[in-house]
Parts: C-alpha cells; sequence; structure tokens
C-alpha cells in the first residue's frame, strides 16, 4: 500500500471490549459481519476473538448478519439470535450503529433493562447514537480526518513532493453513554 489513512479494527474493537470489562461485563457476545472477503470486518471480529481471550480467558461468543443488509431490524434479529445462543450474555457489542439501535430500541419496548441486565455497544458514532435513550456507547473515528490527511498525502503526491510518513492512523476512540 503506498499511502495509508485510517485506523485499525482491530484496536478499536479490543477497545470496546476493554471498556465493557472496565464495566464490569464478562459475557460479551459480538453480533455483527464476518463476510470472508471483507478485511475491515474480519480486523473487527480478530480484535473483538483477541481481547475477549486476553481480558477474559474465555471463548470468543458470536453471531453473524451474513448477508442481511445494515439495517435496525437486522439489528433486533441479531439481538434475537445472540440472546438465543447465548442467553447469559451481560453485554452485545454490535459492528455497526444501526444493528445496535435496532437491538437497544427492541430492549426497550420489551423491558430489557440496558444496561442493567444487557450492555449495548455500538460502531461508528453515528448522530443517532447520542439521541437515543439511553445513548448508545460507540466507537467514534474521525472520517473528517481521515478525508483531509488523505486529500493532503494524495496532493503531496500528485506535485511531486515527498511523502514521508505515507501511511497515518487517525486513532479512535470510545465514547461512553448510557447503554453500557
Amino acid at each position: 500500500m503506498d499511502l495509508l489513512v485510517g485506523f485499525s479494527n482491530a484496536d478499536a474493537a479490543a477497545a470496546m471490549v476493554g471498556h465493557l470489562v472496565e464495566r464490569g461485563r464478562r459475557r460479551i457476545t459480538f453480533a455483527g459481519r464476518h463476510t470472508s472477503g471483507d478485511p475491515r470486518a474480519a480486523e473487527h471480529l480478530d480484535g473483538y476473538t483477541g481481547a475477549v481471550r486476553d481480558l477474559l480467558g474465555g471463548e470468543a461468543r458470536t453471531v453473524d448478519a451474513g448477508p442481511e443488509p445494515v439495517t435496525m431490524d437486522t439489528g433486533v434479529a441479531l439481538l434475537d439470535l445472540a440472546l438465543e445462543r447465548h442467553p447469559d450474555s451481560d453485554a452485545v457489542m454490535f459492528s455497526s450503529d444501526v444493528f445496535a439501535a435496532g437491538a437497544l430500541q427492541a430492549c426497550v419496548r420489551r423491558g430489557i433493562d440496558v444496561p442493567g441486565r444487557l450492555a449495548v455497544a455500538g460502531f461508528g458514532d453515528f448522530e443517532l447514537a447520542r439521541h437515543l435513550v439511553p445513548a448508545l456507547t460507540t466507537v467514534a473515528v474521525p472520517g473528517a480526518r481521515i478525508g483531509e490527511l488523505g486529500a493532503e498525502l494524495l496532493l503531496a503526491r500528485m506535485r511531486g513532493a515527498a511523502v514521508d510518513v505515507p501511511h497515518r492512523d487517525v486513532g479512535h476512540r470510545v465514547v461512553a453513554r448510557e447503554s453500557t
């Protein structure tokens, strides 16, 4: 890869597991995409799996959205699958805020205490995350900064200037809200 601006999906997923563990969660299920051919999804899953192994010494609990679209309805289906396969889960970590939003609203409708009985976390820090009740804990990545740095590197390259650091990691942060 010549020029690269982004973040580590594995590190971001591991950070969310760390957050959940700090909040006392020990039976964390990952719900999202496991699609082969999608390196970001694979990294996300690897980060979750590694963190569960390292922090909890346990086996990874996962449910896969398969080919289903990234919708709130799919989030509800993932919640149902997670609780069916792993009924003792005390947290479900979704690969997208969209999935998590659907699941969180299903919990509210069903009277599942969030975060008391079940913590719910997402990924992306979409605007809707902070407006949900309870507000959704998520991972934020600086998308605008990725675009800015990418454009700067590309312009420098187009002008024939040397790019001293062609790979830039802009990082991520866990945004802790009421759902965990």
